[in-house]
C-alpha cells in the first residue's frame, strides 16, 4: 500500500544544509500497523511531513521516492494530493495553535475537511455500490460511532442514495401522497411528561395498532407538545426530542393501513402491496410542522 525508498529529506539552515532524513525505507501494506519511535528530534514528524508534502519552507526531498497504491506522490500535481492529504493520508499536528486557521471557526474546519474527502450522497469507491451507517465511512458518525448516531446517518444518508438511484435510472418520481400535521412547538416540553408518552406509546403504539388506539395516541402526543413552556435543557431537550419522534411514529402508522413486518394493525391485518408497497416519509419542516408523505414503489414487486 505503501512503499518508501531512500527517502532523504535536507532543511536549509544558517549553519548550512541540514539531513532532516538521511535514506528512509519502509514498506507498510494494507491492515498493517507501524510505529516509527525515537527520540525528540530525530525526524518522525519531518517523516510524515515529507510523506504528505507538507515540509516547511526551508525543507525538501532531495532523494528518494514514495508511493502509494501505485501512485507516485512525488509527481502528482498539488490538486491531486489535496484529495490524498485527509483522503487517504492523515496527520494529528502537535500544536492546534500553529495548525488551525485562526480565521475560521472549529466548525467550518471540520466541515471543510469532511466536505472535501467524503461522498455526502453515500457513493462508495466501487461504481454502483453506496454505503450507509456503520459500513460507511462518511465522516459523520463521530468518533465515538454511537449506535444513534448510526440510526441518524441511515435514515439521512439512505433517502439520499434512494434519491440519487431514482435520478441515475431516469425513473419519474411517484406523487407523493402529503398528509400535514399541525405545528410543533414553540419551545421545549419538560422531563416530567416522559412517564406520560412512555405509557402512551406503550399502550396505544405497541405492537398492536388500530386506528382507534392511533388517534388516542396523536391526541396525547399534541397535548404534551402544546406544554412546551420548559427552560431549555438537556433534560428537556431530550423529552421535546421524543415527543417529536413519538407524533412521527404515530403519524406514520396511522397513514399505512396495512400489516407489514414489525408494524402491525389489528384493522389492517393483511399485506397489501396493491397500495402499499412503498415508503413512509415523515419529515419535520423548518416551522415545526410534521409532513407525511407515502412514496409508492415502481417496478414489480419482485
Amino acid at each position: 500500500m505503501l512503499q518508501v525508498d531512500g527517502l532523504k529529506v535536507a532543511l536549509d539552515a544558517d549553519a548550512g544544509l541540514v539531513k532532516a532524513i538521511d535514506g528512509l525505507g519502509l514498506s507498510l501494506q494494507r491492515g498493517e500497523t507501524f510505529a516509527l519511535v525515537g527520540e525528540s528530534g530525530c525526524g518522525k514528524s519531518m517523516t510524515a511531513l515529507a510523506l504528505m508534502r507538507l515540509l516547511p519552507e526551508n525543507g525538501r526531498v532531495t532523494a528518494g521516492r514514495y508511493e502509494l497504491e501505485g501512485e507516485d506522490l512525488l509527481a502528482l500535481p498539488e490538486s491531486r494530493m489535496r484529495a490524498v492529504r485527509g483522503g487517504c493520508i492523515g496527520m494529528i499536528f502537535q500544536e492546534p495553535a500553529t495548525s488551525l486557521n485562526p480565521v475560521m471557526t472549529l466548525g467550518q474546519q471540520v466541515v471543510e475537511a469532511i466536505e472535501a474527502h467524503t461522498d455526502l450522497r453515500g457513493e462508495s469507491s466501487r461504481p454502483g455500490l453506496f454505503v450507509c451507517g456503520e459500513t460507511a465511512c462518511t465522516g459523520v458518525h463521530g468518533a465515538n460511532r454511537l449506535a444513534s448516531n448510526s440510526l441518524l446517518e441511515g435514515l439521512v444518508f439512505g433517502r439520499r442514495i434512494a434519491e440519487t438511484l431514482v435520478t441515475r435510472l431516469g425513473a419519474p418520481a411517484p406523487a407523493p401522497t402529503d398528509v400535514t400535521g399541525p405545528a410543533g412547538p414553540a419551545g421545549v416540553v419538560e422531563e416530567s411528561a416522559r412517564p406520560e408518552l412512555q405509557a402512551l406509546m406503550s399502550r396505544d403504539v405497541g405492537v398492536l395498532r388500530d386506528a382507534a388506539g392511533l388517534a388516542a395516541a396523536a391526541k396525547g402526543v399534541d397535548e404534551l407538545l402544546a406544554r412546551a413552556t420548559a427552560v431549555p435543557g438537556t433534560e428537556a431537550w431530550e423529552t421535546t426530542n421524543l415527543l417529536t419522534v413519538a407524533a412521527a411514529l404515530v403519524r406514520a402508522a396511522t397513514v399505512r393501513e396495512e400489516t407489514r413486518g414489525a408494524h402491525w394493525r389489528d384493522d389492517f391485518p393483511a399485506t397489501d402491496d396493491d397500495h402499499w408497497r412503498g415508503n413512509v416519509d415523515v419529515r419535520l419542516g423548518p416551522d415545526g410542522t410534521l409532513s407525511t408523505e407515502f412514496r409508492p414503489l415502481t417496478g414489480s414487486a419482485s
